[in-house]
């Protein structure tokens, strides 16, 4: 009996360290780490690779056999969030061979790409479909 009261003792005293050291480790790290990642006042924390905030969001649909609109422009070396939605039934890609992209775009679905721009005018197209939908990705 006398060894079961001393192990939970034993126990008792080794939990209330444990969680001694916890809350210390807790409140000294938590300040740092805040510091550290943090954002500024009106920053999300979301970099974009040229420093800003988020990435400027395009929109391109396709339905039936279209891209609407035919022409993005944005700023060239720029990266965008562009979210293609498929309003269709039939599946569609998103498809930019010199910039290495090829999604596919189930009916009714949408897909949210990360596009550089590039610094000529480049054409986009669907690969199942590519003689009636294609568009271009225009530098400004």
């Amino acid at each position: 009996m006398l060894w079961k009261l001393l192990a939970i003792a034993l126990l008792t005293a080794g939990l209330t360290a444990a969680v001694a050291c916890g809350d210390d480790d807790d409140d000294d790290t938590s300040g740092d780490d805040a510091a550290s990642t943090t954002a500024p006042a009106g920053e999300t924390g979301t970099d974009a690779p040229d420093g800003g905030d988020e990435l400027e969001p395009l929109a391109l649909q396709a339905s039936d056999f279209a891209f609407t609109p035919t022409d993005l422009t944005a700023v060239a070396g720029d990266p965008y969030e562009l979210t293609v939605t498929n309003s269709g039934n039939t599946a569609h890609t998103f498809t930019v061979d010199s910039l290495s992209i090829d999604e596919e775009i189930p009916g009714g679905e949408s897909v949210t790409i990360e596009v550089t721009f590039p610094v000529e005018a480049t054409e986009f197209y669907c690969r199942f479909h590519q003689s009636e939908m294609t568009g271009s990705l225009t530098p400004e």
